[in-house]
């Protein structure tokens, strides 16, 4: 009678339809168990992740970024030579805008404007750190080329979509010497900009005519 009890009540365990296990459904009184169950587990891991994220923080040096836009305006760099002043053949090719905007901000992130970044200010300024009367030539130009790697790591320059707006951002924990990086490389920018785009041939025109 024994073997016989445990087989019908193994078998009550069965569903009649799709003959599969039945599982108890969860309620809400059990999911609350749960929590109630491992209560003090989950405060000690939630107050320890808080505190944890409190002491980085606190410890983190503060970040400053220094944000300046560009628009970029049709001027005389647009304008076609006239073939009467050129000096040789001329070709005009009619690129986008978007082409454009694309070839200035490779201009502007150049290694070349990063340099003369750092030559402005200095690579101990660049880098935070003191020059020391026992620098060698060596050291200065290791020196240099760390901190032009860090303005160029440091410095973002995108284009705004369906606009002529460059932005140039520069990230330093000193918020002055962000802000002095962005302006000089707008600065050497527009320099670089105008020697680029200036008509060297309409120039020798006029002085031959002068």
């Amino acid at each position: 009678m024994f073997v016989i009890n445990k087989k019908v009540n193994y078998m009550k365990c069965y569903n009649d339809n799709s003959n599969q296990l039945q599982f108890p459904e969860l309620s809400i009184r059990d999911i609350v168990k749960v929590f109630f169950r491992h209560k003090t587990k989950m405060i000690v891991f939630f107050v320890f992740v808080v505190l944890s994220v409190s002491i980085v923080t606190l410890l983190t040096p503060k970040s400053y970024q220094s944000v300046a836009k560009i628009m970029l305006k049709i001027g005389r760099e647009n304008a076609t030579l006239d073939p009467a002043v050129s000096i040789g053949n001329t070709l005009n090719i009619s690129d986008s805008r978007e082409t454009e905007i694309y070839s200035e901000i490779e201009v502007i992130k150049s290694r070349e404007i990063m340099e003369k970044v750092v030559d402005m200010f200095g690579p101990d300024t660049i880098m935070n750190l003191h020059k020391s009367k026992s620098d060698s030539t060596t050291i200065t130009n290791t020196l240099r080329d760390l901190a032009i790697n860090k303005v160029m790591k440091n410095t973002v320059v995108e284009s705004v979509r369906k606009t002529n707006v460059i932005i140039i951002s520069f990230n330093s924990y000193d918020p002055l010497l962000a802000k002095k990086v962005v302006n000089a490389i707008i600065s050497i920018y527009q320099q670089k900009h105008q020697s680029i785009h200036r008509p060297t041939d309409s120039y020798d025109f006029l002085e031959n005519q002068t």
